[in-house]
């Protein structure tokens, strides 16, 4: 696992305490992952933490259910700019996933 996180930059107890956990578990059922945190970014009232993700699964079905999986915590989020590609090997199929994510969360009132 390879993570990348912007030192301490607006970080929220929501996203620590709620969010990032749930991440680890989910990427944590692929074969090997990477998460790149961008720029907190707040705009109108709203924080926005986007995260590039790469993982590796074995199937197709498995990169579909970790994408899913993502989807399903319904947490306000944008999934997108996704790539699924196969990789055929003499040893081991491979399926490496890239995605955007952007976490939406409201700004703390000061």
């Amino acid at each position: 696992q390879d993570i990348a996180f912007p030192g301490g930059k607006g970080c929220h107890d929501f996203f620590l305490l709620l969010v990032l956990p749930k991440l680890y578990q989910i990427m944590d059922s692929t074969s090997a992952y990477s998460m790149n945190f961008g720029e907190i970014t707040t705009e109108g009232g709203v924080v926005m933490r986007p995260v590039a993700i790469s993982f590796e699964t074995r199937t197709y079905a498995q990169a579909r259910a970790v994408i899913d999986r993502l989807y399903d915590t319904n947490y306000a989020m944008q999934i997108e700019d996704v790539t699924i590609q196969e990789r055929k090997a003499t040893d081991a199929d491979s399926v490496n996933t890239y995605l955007s994510v952007t976490f939406f969360e409201a700004a703390a009132q000061a």
